[in-house]
């Protein structure tokens, strides 16, 4: 078989992104979209959480389930928009004890570093494949690999 099946073009659409904004501000939107969230995720991007970052300095922050969704909007400063995903509730843990300062949110390499004053956390990525196709609304045909 020649040349990449649907599903891994499409796990190759995950970017960069750098961005500040507000803790509180983050704080509110990361628990907003956690609470889709599952306990124990069928498959494992579902306990992701789509971050996305326009260019006009819009911030978004998706998850869902299958069965229930959750997004939440807000401004951010953007430095290089794009898309990444990460692990929902860790971030969700991560975001809720940071300091009250401003949150700088960076790729390095395929990590996620969150970061606030003195405090840094990486998070390693997840591939976007599902999570971004819902969350932009195309519609893939079949996203797992057949034999």
């Amino acid at each position: 078989m020649a040349g990449p099946r649907p599903w891994q073009a499409v796990a190759e659409r995950q970017t960069k992104v750098e961005f500040r904004v507000d803790r509180q501000t983050l704080a509110d939107a990361v628990a907003w979209a956690a609470r889709t969230l599952p306990a124990r995720p069928a498959l494992p991007v579902l306990a992701g959480m789509l971050i996305e970052v326009t260019d006009q300095g819009e911030l978004s922050l998706a998850a869902f389930d299958y069965e229930v969704s959750a997004r939440a909007w807000d401004a951010a400063t953007v430095t290089e928009p794009g898309r990444v995903l990460v692990p929902g509730r860790l971030l969700s843990d991560i975001v809720r004890n940071l300091p009250p300062q401003p949150v700088d949110i960076f790729t390095k390499g395929s990590e996620v570093v969150v970061r606030c004053g003195p405090a840094e956390f990486g998070l390693l990525t997840l591939p976007v494949e599902v999570q971004y196709l819902w969350a932009t609304g195309d519609h893939p045909i079949n996203l797992l690999p057949t034999s």
